[in-house]
């Protein structure tokens, strides 16, 4: 009788301690994933400010925009993309 009460409370605690162990695997998974979607975002944003910062320059200097338009513009871009 001892042994079936032991051998009951050993097939308890393992599916436990796997479902624990899934958890934490899965936690581990979307933080990974969340990270790596989270640098992709930083690295993307910081490509398209300096695209458009290329595009302000090169207005400026082919004539299209005066210096003060081009000040203002460059301005508010590097304040709005922080």
């Amino acid at each position: 009788m001892h042994c079936m009460v032991t051998l009951q409370q050993g097939f308890f605690i393992l599916p436990n301690f796997f479902a624990v162990l899934s958890f934490i695997a899965l936690g581990l998974f979307l933080w990974v994933v969340m990270t790596r979607l989270q640098r992709q975002r930083v690295q993307t944003h910081q490509a398209d400010l300096q695209r458009m910062l290329s595009l302000l320059d090169d207005a400026y200097h082919d004539g299209r925009i005066n210096k003060e338009t081009y000040l203002r513009q460059r301005t508010l871009l590097l304040k709005n993309n922080k």
